[in-house]
């Protein structure tokens, strides 16, 4: 499935990061997301991931030089969860 049709799947938009247990009170863990690519793949990611009301673009790191591939990028992004 590719980026656009992701972004249309009936699910989109209904992921949530809230504990459904009201009486859960654990401190929430840190995630970071980490997305490597093309310049192209890398932003239209952030873009989708903007569109599904993940994280807006400015959460995001600016680029930096994957430390692996000479022509990718990398930008992460870091959430909290309840677990």
């Amino acid at each position: 499935m590719n980026i656009a049709a992701l972004a249309q799947h009936p699910s989109v938009g209904r992921v949530s990061f809230a504990c459904s247990d009201p009486q859960q009170t654990a401190k929430p863990e840190k995630l970071q997301i980490i997305a490597v690519g093309t310049p192209a793949a890398v932003e239209q990611f952030v873009w989708l991931m903007n569109h599904i009301r993940f994280a807006k673009p400015y959460e995001w790191t600016p680029p930096q030089p994957s430390p692996t591939q000479p022509n990718e990028i990398m930008r992460t992004v870091t959430k909290y969860i309840q677990v």
